[in-house]
């Protein structure tokens, strides 16, 4: 399991912040904030580090993540 510096951990908490605010709040739901928070580790584990690089792995999976969940069932 990778370890990750105090530093790196409020740079990807910032990140997942971030990227939750370009979510619409009636989409914001856990689960969808579980799969950014999962895409962000994703990213630091491969080596990314900076705020930019983890908002980006993120944020370029919005949309992709956004219609996954709105097709599970259960869902209207």
């Amino acid at each position: 399991m990778p370890s990750y510096s105090p530093e790196l951990i409020q740079t990807m908490r910032a990140a997942l912040h971030e990227v939750m605010t370009k979510i619409p709040m009636d989409q914001a739901t856990p689960g969808i904030k579980a799969h950014m928070a999962e895409l962000i580790l994703k990213a630091a584990a491969d080596g990314q580090a900076t705020y930019a690089g983890l908002l980006a792995a993120a944020s370029d999976q919005i949309q992709t993540i956004l219609s996954v969940h709105s097709s599970a069932p259960g869902k209207p």
